[in-house]
């Protein structure tokens, strides 16, 4: 066909003119190999629309917004950002990263931060064959973790059995009666503690985790006195320098009004390495998002003596087999 200017060669049909400049302006942005076009005469209508599109800040190349979220949902999937957050995500040069460190979790009781454990939990066991873990339930017998675990694909029982994973049932704790203090029961307790550390064979003492699953419930276990219980934090957290063990313990940081709560909770806070604050929406409930996850990380690595502190913040959705976290945004609300 002639083109208008009375020069001769293909041209692109009125037509489709439009969809095939598009076509060809999108193979010329991609990796495609783009084909010999020397002797393509393109329309005037083809050129005015290219124009139109430029003047307006117009893309030549369009992904719907259906693209783009499964692009970004596929990306998300590979990534776990409470991993990221925890440094756990690259385990080559320490198989536990969080040896020698303290792990403080808190949450609320409109947003539980149990599930932070759990993952912790079952990062450690398997972790290294030789990592092992000491668990203080102060909260929830052995059989309420061992059914959450296996949902997240880790039976409890087997570590057990072959003495990687010691539970420590403080269920039935014999508290004190009102009035009389409880050194002495706090210290038994560190020192049960201290006995499982000596029975663990020599193999499984490389990579070790000590877990407290509710701090609330020493305070009872002390009759009330928050020294006592910040004594034994303090005694557990020389775990992490003397042995090089980590510490993970989750606290609730509203339920308590008296005025000696936040005196403990600011000395456990300065204590901690990592900080993992689980908090309820700022606008409220969402079907598709359960809370909040803030995490404040010290880095071990000090440069010119000053130490850096690198902050986490990001959404999870609690669901029946896994936990799913994610950017504010980067999902669609069904």
């Amino acid at each position: 066909m002639a083109c208008h200017s009375g020069c001769e060669g293909p041209v692109l049909h009125p037509a489709g003119s439009n969809l095939n400049w598009l076509k060809l302006m999108t193979m010329a942005t991609s990796n495609e190999v783009i084909p010999d076009f020397s002797d393509l005469v393109l329309l005037p209508e083809d050129l005015e629309l290219t124009k139109q599109m430029n003047e307006l800040g117009l893309p030549l190349s369009f992904h719907t917004t259906k693209e783009r979220n499964q692009k970004r949902k596929m990306v998300l999937t590979d990534l776990n950002l409470l991993d990221e957050a925890l440094g756990l995500h690259n385990q080559k040069d320490k198989p536990w990263p969080l040896c020698g460190r303290f792990v403080l979790v808190e949450d609320c009781v409109d947003t539980s931060g149990a599930f932070v454990l759990h993952h912790i939990l079952k990062r450690s066991l398997t972790s290294h064959p030789s990592s092992s873990l000491i668990f203080l339930a102060l909260s929830h017998p052995f059989s309420h973790y061992d059914r959450i675990l296996r949902k997240l694909g880790c039976n409890l029982a087997a570590p057990r059995d072959n003495g990687r994973f010691s539970f420590i049932d403080m269920l039935m704790l014999q508290c004190p009666d009102e009035g009389k203090p409880n050194h002495a029961g706090l210290a038994a307790i560190f020192e049960k503690i201290e006995r499982v550390i000596s029975t663990l064979h020599p193999d499984n003492k490389k990579f070790v985790t000590v877990m407290i699953d509710d701090i609330s419930l020493l305070e009872v276990a002390a009759n009330g006195s928050s020294n006592d219980v910040l004594d034994f934090l303090h005694y557990c957290h020389t775990l992490t320098s003397e042995y090089g063990f980590a510490f993970v313990a989750l606290d609730h940081k509203d339920i308590y009004l008296n005025e000696e709560r936040p005196a403990l909770i600011l000395e456990v806070k300065f204590l901690a390495d990592i900080l993992v604050n689980a908090e309820p929406l700022a606008t409220g409930l969402a079907k598709d998002v359960h809370g909040q996850l803030m995490v404040l990380n010290k880095d071990t690595q000090h440069q010119h003596g000053i130490s850096s502190i690198k902050i986490h913040n990001f959404h999870f959705k609690i669901k029946e087999n896994s936990v799913e976290y994610f950017f504010p945004g980067t999902i669609t609300m069904s």
